[in-house]
Order: structure tokens, then C-alpha cells, then sequence
């Protein structure tokens, strides 16, 4: 057993079920949907990509401004809107230069980009997103440790949730 201990540190963007809300009930805690940065062996890792990305977007605003690439990994725990309705205003996704990862379950027949942004597209939104899509998508399995960069180790389960998180 590896008993090195490394820094982590954790941010929450947001851990709102549902839906976001605005307005002075949240002001103190939020409301903004799942979104957790974690920072540890030089590797960021967003865990699900609800309305909360937009506040890690605006930390890493200066980053881009100056041009600087990511090396970001994404793990979205299952496909509910309000797990990935941040992903249309993630600017990194769709442009060229960064090194970013999203993994997840597959659900269907379907390629993954298409099962992760497939809902993003005209009638429902006005960009089909998949096609502008320029991160790797990553199938995982339940209960199949992976790591990311050899460094951290990831181990997919299922939850008790509505719909299951699969």
C-alpha cells in the first residue's frame, strides 16, 4: 500500500440538486448545481459539470486570457441536466490546445460524445455541441479502478439516485 500523502485541496462550485436558483436564500451557500474542483499531484479534476463550472471558468479566466493550455480531467457521475448544463459555457471544451478529459459511463449504443453532449443541439439548444466538442471522451465501468496519469486512482459505483447513475 502507497502510504505518500499529498496536498489536496477542494473547491465547491456548486451542490445544488436540480436546478440553480439565484436570490438571498442562496447568497450565503449558492446555488449553483454539482460542480467540485480538486487540485492534487500537479493534476485538476472537476467533478460533474452542473451551472457551479461557470465559477471554476471564471478562476481559470486569467489562465486562458494569457493563452494557457489545460490539462484538466472531467468525471460526470451520470447524465441529468443539472450534472452537465454547465458544459454549453465551458469555453475550453471547444477549443483547440487543451488536453481535457471527461469520463463516464456509457449508456447507450451511441459514441460517447454523442450520449454526454447529444441533448445540446437544435431544437434544444441553438449549437450542436457535440460536433464542436474537442475533449476526449472517456468510457468507464463500474466498479473498474482507472487512473488518471498513473497518479490518482478512480473508482466508479453505482449510487442509490433517481434513474440510477448509470
Amino acid at each position: 500500500m502507497d502510504t505518500r500523502r499529498v496536498a489536496l485541496d477542494v473547491k465547491i462550485y456548486g451542490s445544488r440538486g436540480s436546478m440553480p436558483l439565484s436570490g438571498k436564500k442562496n447568497a450565503r451557500y449558492g446555488g449553483n448545481t454539482a460542480c467540485i474542483k480538486m487540485e492534487t499531484a500537479g493534476r485538476t479534476v472537476i467533478i460533474d459539470c452542473g451551472s457551479g463550472i461557470a465559477g471554476y471558468h471564471a478562476d481559470i479566466a486569467p489562465l486562458l486570457a494569457r493563452g494557457q493550455a489545460l490539462k484538466l480531467d472531467i468525471l460526470v457521475s451520470h447524465l441529468h441536466l443539472d450534472h452537465i448544463i454547465g458544459l454549453p459555457a465551458f469555453s475550453p471544451l471547444y477549443k483547440s490546445g487543451h488536453d481535457i478529459h471527461i469520463y463516464t459511463k456509457s449508456r447507450d449504443d451511441r459514441p460517447l460524445a454523442a450520449q454526454i453532449f447529444g441533448v445540446f443541439k437544435p431544437p434544444y439548444w441553438p449549437v450542436a455541441l457535440e460536433e464542436k466538442n474537442r475533449a476526449t471522451c472517456v468510457a468507464v465501468s463500474e466498479n473498474a479502478p482507472f487512473f488518471l496519469d498513473g497518479e490518482i486512482r478512480v473508482t466508479p459505483f453505482p449510487a442509490r439516485h433517481p434513474d440510477g447513475n448509470g
